[in-house]
């Protein structure tokens, strides 16, 4: 049902957030942009919002290490004042606010840490040198290996906290796969 209260049916053509999903969706879409050569993954992102510091790449972004918080659902309660007193909306808004402008103000707010501070590189050996990981929030998580080509995505339904680390498995039967 698109609106239970209402009684109105799902139709085909609307529209809704889809939330933590999208990301697995935006990442592919960036790792073929990636693929077509149009930035490297190490490029700024003050190259294309001139607004935001030169020390955030598209990697921090990818790999979740960019310092940037969770605004209204962030776990650290000072992060949240931060993110209300400049009007960042929530992911729910009903609010007449466009991207560009969310994206401007956020721009301007200090970062949770610096940029990179967390690693996202992979462990156990599982990738060749310069594969990395990105997501693990809620219940996606993704992973890139340059070398062997392969952009590898898990989506897990979850219910509940999740506190389920069970992606390094996923990659390493990704990697047993491969017929060097």
């Amino acid at each position: 049902m698109a609106d239970n209260q209402e009684g109105r049916k799902l139709m085909r053509d609307d529209i809704f957030r889809i939330a933590s999903q999208s990301k697995a969706i935006t990442a592919t879409a960036v790792m073929m942009l990636w693929e077509e050569g149009a930035f490297r993954l190490d490029d700024t992102i003050s190259k294309f919002i001139p607004e935001f510091k030169d020390e955030i790449s598209i990697r921090h972004l990818l790999s979740h290490t960019s310092g940037i918080g969770y605004g209204m659902i962030d776990v650290d309660q000072r992060m949240q004042m931060i993110y209300q007193k400049a009007g960042i909306t929530d992911l729910f808004t009903t609010e007449a606010i466009t991207i560009e402008e969310s994206v401007k103000k956020l721009a301007a707010l200090p970062l949770h840490h610096h940029p990179g501070k967390e690693s996202g590189q992979a462990r156990g050996g599982m990738g060749s040198a310069g594969t990395f990981n990105w997501g693990g929030y809620f219940n996606s998580q993704y992973f890139a290996d340059p070398q062997e080509q392969i952009i590898g995505v898990i989506l897990k339904q979850t219910q509940g906290p999740v506190k389920d680390a069970t992606g390094w498995k996923f990659r390493q039967m990704v990697f047993q796969t491969l017929d060097d």
